[in-house]
């Protein structure tokens, strides 16, 4: 399952991250001694010009180089993002709370990127290649990340024998994805639900005004995961509520 606490807290440029390593999928990324830089953007630092600049304006650019800190692997991966000033509040001997400031930084692109669930290894290819696609954009476009999604569930209807065209009137015509799911065999009609919520937030995010979030992305991840434990493993987890919520919704949650 996806941390959601490692990404909503990002990185600290220093130490622990809690994201797992592309390469071995179990060990922790290390942020890699002496490799993390950050610098003020330009639209920052030209509001230090102004009588009320707060820590609230400050917008960092950073980079960092994330190590793993497992003995047989240690592989290396790129990571840059942006940052923020956080205020948070303590409080004093007396009781009284008084702000406090701390720089919060969050990656966007990470090279090779993460992978936010482990992946079967009985995934077909293709489907595998879509969801690493989505892991790709994942924070920086959720919109695409979730498009991507809904490709890898196209990849696996195909997989599990779902046919992608009708003859009508001679002519050939494509499926639409609900209706190949609607056409998924008997022995997986138990994974229904799971594949009609992604393809509602799926949809989401095939359209330019949508406003789909790295929340909704992370929902979809966590039931994609479910969705290949049910066909490969037979183990289920967690996210059949979160489904039916989707669909419920026709939509992101």
């Amino acid at each position: 399952m996806v941390n959601r606490n490692t990404i909503k807290h990002g990185i600290d440029g220093k130490g622990a991250t809690s994201y797992i390593c592309p390469t071995c999928t179990s060990n922790t990324l290390e942020v890699l001694e002496g490799s993390f830089k950050h610098e003020e953007t330009k639209q920052s630092r030209a509001m230090r010009d102004y009588e009320d600049f707060g820590p609230e304006h400050v917008s960092y650019i950073f980079s960092s180089l994330l190590q793993c800190s497992g003995k047989k692997c240690g592989e290396i991966v790129a990571c840059s993002g942006i940052g923020y000033v956080d205020e948070f509040y303590e409080t004093d001997e007396d009781g009284y709370p008084y702000p406090e400031y701390a720089d919060r930084f969050f990656p966007q692109i990470f090279t090779p990127p993460l992978k936010l669930f482990v992946i079967p290894k009985e995934t077909p290819k293709d489907t595998a290649e879509a969801l690493v696609d989505s892991f790709n954009v994942a924070f920086i476009n959720p919109a695409s990340a979730a498009n991507h999604v809904r490709v890898a569930l196209e990849h696996l209807l195909t997989h599990l024998k779902v046919k992608r065209f009708t003859v009508s009137n001679n002519k050939r015509r494509a499926l639409s994805l609900h209706a190949r799911i609607d056409a998924i065999p008997e022995k997986y009609n138990h994974v229904k639900d799971l594949c009609f919520a992604l393809k509602w937030v799926g949809n989401a995010g095939s359209h330019a005004s949508s406003d789909v979030t790295i929340d909704n992305v992370l929902d979809i991840y966590d039931i994609y995961e479910e969705l290949l434990r049910e066909i490969f493993s037979g183990k289920s987890k967690h996210a059949k509520e979160l489904a039916k919520l989707i669909n419920k919704n026709k939509g992101p949650k």
